[in-house]
Parts: structure tokens; sequence; C-alpha cells
């Protein structure tokens, strides 16, 4: 099959995401060790909940795996709806068990949408202030920059 790649397609609705709280569900999640220093990271998958303009879309968040980010990723999986025992444990908990326990969780979070000072014509999306899942999770005003 050939692909004429500079085609635009002319298939689904990509305007950026308003920057807002919205709900998300984790498709997947996996172990990335592809950085040239040998750190880790958990790479994850994310799609919109909800009735909205953006259900369906999809959302991509990652968290590194070094001793001062990892606070980062503990307040999101506190967040999960189905996160928590593995915050319970008092042994250490293995990256790909984090990731294969939290696919399917549900949470909230507010989203920002920036534009990417590199190449103006793409969004930045950046994701705050970790809620616990509800059925109406928007909530308008919220502070994109307290994220605790």
């Amino acid at each position: 099959m050939k692909i004429n790649l500079k085609q635009k397609s002319t298939q689904g609705d990509f305007k950026p995401i308003i920057s807002n709280r919205y709900s998300f569900s984790i498709e997947k999640a996996e172990v990335n060790t592809d950085d040239p220093e040998g750190r880790e990271k958990i790479n994850i998958t994310l799609s919109i909940l909800g009735d909205g303009e953006f259900k369906n879309r999809k959302v991509w968040q990652s968290f590194w795996l070094t001793p001062p980010a990892i606070i980062y990723l503990s307040i999101f999986i506190e967040s999960l709806d189905k996160g928590s025992d593995l915050l319970k444990r008092e042994d250490e908990v293995d990256s790909q068990e984090i990731c294969d326990e939290i696919v399917d969780a549900k949470f909230s979070a507010y989203l920002e949408a920036k534009r990417n000072p590199k190449d103006v014509d793409k969004t930045i999306y950046r994701l705050s202030k970790f809620k616990p899942y509800t059925e109406s999770s928007s909530e308008e005003g919220d502070d994109p920059f307290n994220i605790f």
C-alpha cells in the first residue's frame, strides 16, 4: 500500500482540547527504558470520559521513576479509583506491576493546553490537580498551577 504522508486527514476532529478539568480512564501503561541515561519512566495512554465534546480523545502522560519524581507518581496513584492498594504496601513495588494494576483505573485531572514553543501548530498538554473520579468531574475555574 502506498500512502501520501503530505495529505491532510479528513477523518476526525482534532482541534486542541480546551484547558479544563476532565475525567480520564487509563487505557495503557508501560515502562519505558529508552532513556540515554538509563532512567525509567512510565508512559500512560489516557482517554477522556464523559459525554462532552472531547469524549474518547487521547492524552498521554509520563512519570519519571527517579527519586525526586516519585512523589508525582504517588500523588497520581492516590487519585486513582483502584490505585490505593499500591500505596499501602510496605515493600517496594515493581514498575511493571504498577503498570499492570493501573490499567482501566479512572481519575480526574486539570488539563492545561499550551502551544508548543518549538512548533506553534502543535499543542502540549499538562495534567495536574489529580483527584478521585466522580461522574461529574468538570470543575471550571480550577487553579491549574496548584498540583496538590
